[in-house]
């Protein structure tokens, strides 16, 4: 009787152990995963954004010299890219919940709930490792 209780001990703390190093295991995997994702979209959006600039850029030069000429007034071109520009941008300051606030939170959300999902069935697999490990077969009496 004594033997198998010290045999249960044993497999219980030995479970004990293993839980826990799972937990840390995919606590460690969970950071890493949302770090990854973090730090790519970082760097694709910081991407995206200097191209886009750049192309931005140069095509309202382009497209001031063009008014400039039609014009023929250097600053007329420019003055109305910048007009522009200046009423896009009340534009969105006006319209920055709608336009960008929401929908920048329809992605990001789902994405977080994906990854808590994904961490939920890593430790429901976890546990049940744990749990067969657990079974004991029943002793004769």
């Amino acid at each position: 009787m004594m033997e198998t209780i010290k045999q249960t001990g044993g497999k219980i703390m030995e479970s004990l152990a293993d839980y826990a190093e799972l937990s840390v295991q995919i606590a460690a995997l969970k950071t890493a995963d949302k770090g990854a994702k973090i730090t790519s979209g970082f760097f694709t959006v910081v991407i995206l954004t200097i191209v886009f600039l750049f192309s931005l850029l140069l095509i309202s030069i382009g497209a001031a010299l063009l008014i400039s000429f039609a014009m023929h007034h250097l600053w007329a071109g420019f003055f109305i890219v910048g007009a522009f520009y200046t009423l896009l941008g009340i534009v969105l300051i006006v319209l920055r919940q709608k336009l960008i606030t929401k929908p920048l939170l329809n992605q990001i959300i789902p994405a977080l709930v994906n990854i808590a999902e994904k961490a939920g069935e890593t430790i429901e697999k976890a546990q049940d490792k744990i749990e067969d490990k657990l079974k004991l077969e029943k002793q004769p009496d």
